[in-house]
């Protein structure tokens, strides 16, 4: 970014204390987003996807634990050739996509937002800039 290069040294070190805190947030919101819309999916969107609470197992390899076909409680019989079976996969990809997008746009926007914060402080408010009064006294003045 062209607009880091009038940063000072602190106020880089700052900044860049808020992206390291930034991405270790959304790293966590996003592994649980994840893990909540893949339930959604599973339960909402692609419901014939074996879930060993709703199905019965019929069909099953011995050796491996393969699960070959299963039965709902209307004794439906669902395989892996199922349409909502083939198109969890896209699903799942479909919200990754969508989650990186979103954290993506939310870090560039966080860290943008404190760059302009920090040229806006130094500009308007040279006085805190300086750390010569304290941000809790600027009020008294």
């Amino acid at each position: 970014m062209e607009i880091e290069q009038l940063l000072s040294p602190k106020e880089r070190r700052q900044l860049q204390k808020l992206k390291t805190a930034t991405a270790a947030i959304i790293v966590l919101l996003a592994s649980l987003a994840f893990w909540a819309g893949t339930y959604f999916l599973k339960e909402n969107i692609f419901r014939h996807y074996f879930n060993p609470t709703r199905h019965i197992i019929v069909d099953q390899d011995p050796l491996t634990g393969e699960v070959y076909a299963w039965k709902d409680a209307l004794n439906y019989v669902y395989t892996p050739e199922d349409r909502d079976v083939k198109l969890f996969p896209y699903g799942v990809a479909g919200l990754v996509l969508a989650e990186m997008l979103i954290c993506l746009s939310a870090y560039k926007l966080i860290t943008e937002h404190y760059i302009l914060m920090l040229m806006f402080k130094r500009r308007f408010l040279p006085c805190l800039a300086e750390e010569r009064i304290s941000p809790l006294r600027v009020s008294n003045l």
